[in-house]
């Protein structure tokens, strides 16, 4: 058996699964997806949690509450990724705040999301602190001196 990898897109690696000799790693099981989709017993991989991502605010490890930042001003913009689930709850909020949510879509999204943090149009994003740290050191957004506040 020959075994091929393929970079793709969320939403394009969730219709490609529905084809026969295709499978994906990293999805998280919803109720929708478990409907259409098989999953495995156990993980395939563990990766650091998702975490807000800001740029120019000071380090900080205390966690925030999502809510009441988004609730603290109407013009606050977030960047996720189009098609993923953060879980039912935070999925539930972000659909409360959808006029605060930009979606994005497509190939290199986090790159995408990432780039656009650091111009200043979106105030968050969500994503694992590992890509972002990368990113960082890729692309370093001149206007924070390198620092993010994941």
């Amino acid at each position: 058996m020959q075994i091929s990898y393929e970079h793709v897109s969320l939403q394009r690696s969730l219709k490609l699964v529905h084809q026969s000799g295709y499978c994906a790693i990293n999805k998280m099981k919803t109720p929708e997806r478990l409907a259409t989709l098989l999953f495995s017993e156990k993980p395939i991989n563990l990766s650091p949690s998702l975490r807000l991502i800001r740029i120019g605010k000071s380090a900080s490890t205390q966690p925030i509450d999502l809510e009441k930042w988004l609730q603290s001003s109407e013009q606050l913009k977030l960047g996720i990724a189009t098609g993923r689930s953060y879980g039912a709850m935070l999925d539930k909020l972000l659909k409360q705040h959808s006029a605060q949510i930009y979606q994005l879509s497509g190939e290199d999204v986090h790159v995408k999301l990432w780039q656009m943090l650091q111009k200043g149009r979106l105030d968050a994003i969500i994503d694992y602190s590992v890509r972002i740290d990368y990113l960082n050191k890729m692309q370093p957004a001149s206007s924070h001196n390198g620092r993010t506040n994941p």
